[in-house]
């Protein structure tokens, strides 16, 4: 399930999504770079981190301070010129983001190898 503006008012799924935020030792929030008939621009994508962190910090200190990646998602969707355009902001303000598509299995392993190793470190 995805989080929604309102969450931290019980909105949605609300309490119940965010609740279990609480118990897990990071977050990773996927933000999609757009859908099959419509690409996401970076302020798209740029403006979904920001509802999502909102969403946080509206609804728990603790939650807001969990480590967390930025995972880009359906990177399948957009041609390299885009995507590479997108990420270069994203890198530009300080994230290391993670680019997969569930589609075609890109960067999936990575994503799995650096969840591996945050539980670990976490612990």
């Amino acid at each position: 399930p995805g989080l929604i503006e309102g969450a931290s008012r019980g909105e949605g799924l609300g309490y119940r999504f965010l609740g279990h935020g609480e118990r897990t030792k990071f977050l990773a929030h996927l933000v999609p770079f757009g859908e099959p008939d419509k690409p996401a621009t970076f302020e798209d994508m740029r403006y979904q981190w920001d509802l999502i962190e909102a969403e946080l910090r509206a609804y728990s200190d603790q939650l807001a301070a969990k480590p967390r990646l930025l995972v880009l998602s359906k990177a399948d969707l957009v041609d390299d010129s885009l995507r590479e355009n997108i990420v270069s902001k994203f890198r530009a303000e300080g994230f290391k983001p993670f680019i997969i598509s569930s589609e075609t299995g890109e960067g999936l392993e990575p994503l799995r190898l650096h969840f591996i190793e945050m539980a670990i470190v976490k612990r």
